[in-house]
């Protein structure tokens, strides 16, 4: 309850864009893998979920993320690590890669718009920490 993040973690729960884990709890110090930075940015934007229809490499058919890593996967969005694309735990800079590729597609432009600001692949601008 003292931590900085407290309020924030509350109003996103509030709002429905985290529900926290099975057992009830948050646990925001953890770092969040890709399926779990799915979960939230598609939830923020208001994306409707592609269903399950496809096998995707090293995940496990069924479980809760896979509608997100369909919906990412069907949109065009480049999977980090994907030898465990739901498990892997991401950057911020991937994160921000994530925010950015949504938004892209919710204003109908490009990524390659970073391209033009930063002279380097959008991908790489973010995640190799240059940005």
């Amino acid at each position: 309850e003292d931590e900085w993040f407290t309020q924030y973690v509350c109003y996103a729960k509030e709002l429905g864009f985290i529900g926290g884990y099975p057992d009830g709890t948050f646990k925001p110090e953890k770092s969040v893998n890709q399926a779990e930075a799915l979960k939230i940015l598609l939830n923020v934007f208001d994306q409707a979920l592609s269903p399950e229809s496809e096998t995707i490499p090293n995940t496990q058919s069924g479980a809760w993320y896979m509608s997100y890593l369909q919906t990412a996967k069907d949109s065009g969005m480049q999977f980090f690590a994907p030898e465990n694309p739901a498990g892997y735990q991401i950057s911020r800079g991937e994160m921000a890669y994530f925010t950015a590729w949504i938004m892209s597609k919710e204003e109908g432009t490009s990524m390659d718009q970073i391209s033009s600001f930063s002279g380097e692949d959008p991908f790489t601008y973010f995640v190799d920490g240059s940005s």
